[in-house]
């Protein structure tokens, strides 16, 4: 009668064990399917084949579907494909058990483009806790003053970037920047002077230097700055707009008007060009 006890007990044992076998075998092979299929989103999304990526995260997902990384992976797919809302909701998915300073950015980013200015304040703050890229977050969050229009307290953060390294790039860049938007055009010049040191053709910084210089009628170093943005991107409308607004100023409205033309042959619909074509026609001998 023991014998059949302890035998039933082994026999009990040794199933439970082989169920417990089985799970762990099946649950290490959802893992291996799903990074497979992981490895495949990241090499199609990385050749901008967006929607076979999709379909390998789908598939990912669909045998680890609590795992963060993927979704981590996916949400930042859909931010690029300009699916933003559908990106957010993915990397807050990926929150409930995936930390990584690319995850706070990713949403901190996402939400400053929606101007949820309080949430991006937020997800860029978490990234000092990652203890990575300490002055690339100040600068993050200088941006959300900047977009938010507190200029002052954006200045304050990209000065305390630069206190830490005076040649950081994103915070002369953004300095620059937050100096131009306040109406301080000597230190925005000096700033965004800088920062065209280290990449001379970088077409935002030059349109605001060039916007500097304008301001401070200094035309004909803006007309430079303008004319060498178009050489190097010839369709790039805020330059033709701001090329038209140095003629405008220095009342020369039929060129002014020309270059607002050719902004509407790139952008038909373009409400700047069409507003400064409207009030400068007026201003034509008659």
């Amino acid at each position: 009668m023991k014998e059949r006890i302890i035998n039933k007990n082994i026999i009990s044992i040794l199933t439970l064990a082989c169920i417990i076998g089985v799970f762990f075998w099946i649950q290490t092979l959802n893992y291996f399917i799903a990074n497979c299929y992981s490895l495949k989103g990241i090499k199609y999304s990385s050749f901008r084949d967006y929607n076979l990526s999709e379909v390998n995260y789908k598939k990912a997902m669909k045998h680890d579907p609590h795992k963060g990384k993927i979704h981590f992976l996916y949400g930042s797919m859909l931010l690029n494909t300009g699916r933003i809302d559908e990106g957010i909701a993915e990397l807050n998915k990926a929150l409930l058990n995936f930390r990584d300073v690319y995850l706070y950015r990713n949403l901190g980013k996402a939400y400053l483009g929606k101007e949820e200015y309080d949430k991006a304040m937020y997800f860029y703050g978490k990234t000092f806790e990652t203890g990575i890229g300490f002055l690339d977050s100040l600068c993050n969050m200088g941006t959300v003053y900047l977009n938010n229009g507190e200029t002052d307290k954006a200045i304050k953060i990209f000065k305390k970037a630069l206190t830490y390294n005076n040649d950081h790039l994103l915070a002369i860049k953004n300095i620059g920047t937050a100096y131009l938007r306040k109406g301080d055009y000597h230190n925005a010049i000096h700033q965004l002077g800088r920062a065209l040191g280290r990449e001379p053709e970088n077409v935002i910084t030059l349109n605001a230097l060039g916007m500097a210089y304008l301001k401070t009628r200094a035309y004909e170093k803006s007309m430079a700055i303008f004319r060498k943005i178009l050489r190097l991107d010839d369709k790039n409308i805020r330059a033709h707009n701001n090329l038209g607004n140095m003629y405008y100023e220095k009342k020369e409205y039929n060129k002014a008007i020309e270059c607002w033309k050719k902004t509407l042959q790139i952008d038909p619909g373009n409400k700047i060009a069409k507003h400064n074509i409207s009030k400068t026609v007026n201003k034509l001998p008659k």
